[in-house]
């Protein structure tokens, strides 16, 4: 049973190769029961590819579990999987039955094909975000609709050269009802069809190359300027009072539909994201280009989600990445791209950093959603989930518990009833991890820690690890951190 997840996930991050022979040739030895060779092999593997994934990881676990002199590092890898990676609730319970049979003799199983895929950075637009939707933010509502064969997600991989082959099999997917345009890393797809209103809340400010102070262009209602250079402090409000959502889409609404020239707009500035993802946090140019899918309304995503990759989105989403064929489907207008600097940095980080913790993947990515450029630099600004933040200032996670959390604690809608509705907890810990990253950027401790985390060993207890690390790399305890974080926070202009 267990092995059957890993036909049903990439066992490759989007950006390399879709048949790794290499790794293919060490997955039958670990289908056969080599478990010695396959253990040693895997590490190899991961350690010269820089590939990790929770079926690499899961692999190594069971091998390692199934040697008695190795059981150790098999729950090392076990504890590993269940803290840093995005699983759906049926893979999440068969990996730790998995851990509690570590000692069993017997093969271990493959997750089932038809097991939802773990989506990462499936963004929401909920009641814990805006007020405009009931749903929370997470994706434990999210399921399989249709069951996709992994060789059509293969089939929409091309290479850079081959834009125009992808331009082609794009449009053909989509129909005539689509503008396909290709940019450097990026094939952008939007519908002809007439103008509709944009979601909005997630859209990013343009590459703000002339510095100017006005709100950037397509930032959302009440966004300001970027933010001053790292170390110095920042004018704007980190906690703009949410306009009324139905106001607040029908303002962004777009005046037209997609054109072939506002794709290529987008493109160009998410090659700049593209750009500095690389330069500044030495992540892996993708192999493979990024198909970015605009969805005109929230029905359009659906449709998308479902036809593309078989999944029936949960009411609140607004936008998602899906590893397996490297693309992101998101609800805005063909001129904003908020939701895909967001998701593109969830793409990006996984080319060499799929077990990046989750307070990080996702406080990182909520920074890029809204921000600007002081010339090549990316540089968040204060968004909307500061007035989350601030509204749900007593319940947030105190910093040194927001580092030990798992992906429940971002993505679990359930909670108990006593505490906050559904999603609202998810929504304050989104909100903090997002701010935390923005104080980072501002005292120019952002890359230390990304660095440091990337760099990090697999260890049987991730969550202790998490804090630890920290510490030493700011230099002071995380209850120090708490206080001046909260200190920072309220001092910021209302």
């Amino acid at each position: 049973m267990l092995a059957a997840v890993l036909a049903g996930l990439a066992l490759v991050p989007a950006g390399a190769a879709s048949a790794d022979a290499d790794l293919d040739r060490i997955e039958a030895m670990w289908a056969r029961g080599d478990y010695a060779r396959a253990t040693q092999e895997l590490i190899n593997y991961r350690e010269r590819t820089g590939v990790r994934t929770p079926q690499l990881d899961y692999m190594i676990a069971t091998s390692a579990c199934r040697m008695r002199d190795r059981r150790q590092l098999g729950n090392e890898f076990f504890a590993w999987i269940l803290q840093n990676y995005n699983l759906s609730p049926s893979i999440r319970t068969q990996v730790e039955t998995q851990r509690q049979m570590c000692s069993a003799s017997a093969a271990p199983e493959r997750l089932p094909m038809t097991a939802p895929p773990a989506m990462v950075g499936i963004a929401y637009h909920g009641k814990g975000g805006t007020g405009y939707e009931s749903q929370p933010a997470g994706n434990r509502a999210s399921t399989l609709a249709v069951a996709i064969p992994r060789e059509e997600f293969t089939r929409r991989l091309f290479v850079p050269a081959d834009s125009k082959k992808a331009v082609l099999a794009v449009a053909k997917e989509l129909g005539p009802e689509f503008e396909v345009q290709a940019v450097g890393h990026f094939v952008l797809a939007g519908p002809w069809d007439v103008a509709r209103p944009s979601v909005g809340i997630l859209n990013a400010a343009a590459p703000n190359r002339a510095n100017t102070q006005g709100p950037p262009p397509n930032a959302p209602l009440g966004a300001q300027a970027p933010n001053q250079p790292a170390r110095k402090s920042a004018a704007q409000s980190p906690r703009q009072d949410l306009t009324d959502p139905r106001d607040m889409v029908q303002q962004m609404a777009p005046t037209i539909a997609s054109s072939a020239a506002d794709l290529k707009k987008v493109g160009e500035s998410l090659e700049d994201y593209l750009r500095f993802f690389v330069s500044e946090y030495g992540m892996r140019p993708p192999s493979f280009l990024i198909t970015v899918y605009f969805a005109g309304d929230r029905t359009q995503l659906w449709d998308l989600a479902r036809k593309l990759h078989g999944i029936a989105l949960a009411p609140g989403s607004i936008g998602y990445s899906f590893p397996s064929d490297q693309s992101m489907v998101g609800w805005a207008d063909g001129k904003a791209y908020g939701t895909f600097a967001h998701e593109l940095f969830h793409v990006m980080v996984r080319n060499n950093f799929g077990d990046i913790p989750p307070f990080l993947d996702e406080g990182m990515a909520a920074l890029y959603e809204v921000s600007g450029f002081e010339g090549t630099r990316a540089v968040g600004v204060p968004n909307w989930r500061g007035a989350i933040l601030s509204k749900s200032w007593a319940e947030r996670p105190r910093i040194k518990d927001l580092v030990q959390m798992n992906r429940s604690s971002f993505d679990d809608i359930a909670g108990p009833s006593d505490q906050l509705v559904p999603g609202e907890k998810q929504s304050a810990n989104h909100a903090t991890a997002r701010y935390l990253m923005l104080y980072f950027q501002q005292r120019g401790e952002l890359l230390p820690v990304y660095k440091a985390f990337l760099n990090r060993k697999v260890n049987d207890r991730p969550a202790a690890q998490s804090v630890l690390l920290l510490e030493s790399v700011l230099g002071r305890s995380l209850d120090t951190v708490d206080a001046e974080f909260s200190a920072w926070f309220k001092a910021l202009p209302p």
